[in-house]
């Protein structure tokens, strides 16, 4: 099995001596585990798509805790982070052990019995839960161009798509709703892109309402009609 060793060095977070470094790293919580390693994915991914613009290479995967064997936080100077090499480390387990609250929170987000019966043929997977994420990944990786152009086609996927599977759940129904009064914003949002005077800030913030609205109904449907 190929395994790949990836260092993410942050340095908007050095300390002003080890021994500071050494006192943050034994107050880490939880809360700031889960942040550092969704920064970290987050830098890989923007690697990955970067390296991807630059040969040509198809980029088809944005890897996650669950592709993580093993994970440490720590510091180093400069010369041991640049190599990989810590001072001082702690061992994460990233995708969390048995009965622990991330693994409770992954287990809730990939219900097997369903990814079973769509790679059994037996469930179709819906293009939203394809599309919404990538928008997502997009956003988070800062290609807002990328997120604006696909936001359009990708709540309409979500509205279609999840229109009459939760029949008489109201806050269901008025996300889908909200989505549909969205559309035309976003439409017009994405033909403004090609634009010589474009102002991003004003397209990316149509685009993670959206956004967020439609994760919450897809995760809503997972949840009570998985």
């Amino acid at each position: 099995m190929p395994v790949t060793v990836v260092t993410v060095v942050f340095p908007e977070r050095s300390q002003p001596s080890p021994e500071r470094a050494s006192e943050w790293l034994g107050t880490l919580s939880e809360e700031e585990v889960d942040q550092l390693l969704e920064e970290g994915l987050a830098t890989l991914d923007r690697l990955l798509a970067t390296a991807a613009a630059a040969t040509g290479r198809p980029w088809v995967r944005r890897y996650s805790v669950d592709d993580v064997l093993a994970a440490r936080i720590g510091f180093a100077d400069g010369t041991g982070a640049a190599e990989g090499i810590f001072a001082q480390a702690v061992e994460i387990d990233a995708r969390g052990g048995t009965a622990t609250p991330r693994r409770e929170r992954v287990a809730r987000s990939q219900p097997l019995r369903r990814i079973a019966a769509v790679l059994r043929g037996r469930e179709r997977q819906r293009t939203c839960e394809v599309l919404i994420p990538r928008v997502a990944t997009d956003l988070d990786a800062g290609r807002t161009l990328a997120a604006v152009s696909s936001i359009t086609p990708a709540v309409s996927l979500t509205v279609s798509e999840l229109d009459g599977i939760l029949e008489g759940d109201a806050d269901h129904d008025a996300d889908l709703e909200a989505l549909r009064g969205m559309l035309p914003d976003l439409a017009e949002a994405t033909r403004e892109i090609d634009r010589e005077d474009l102002d991003l800030l004003s397209l990316e913030q149509p685009t993670r309402d959206a956004l967020k609205v439609a994760e919450r109904a897809i995760r809503r449907v997972r949840l009570l009609d998985p």
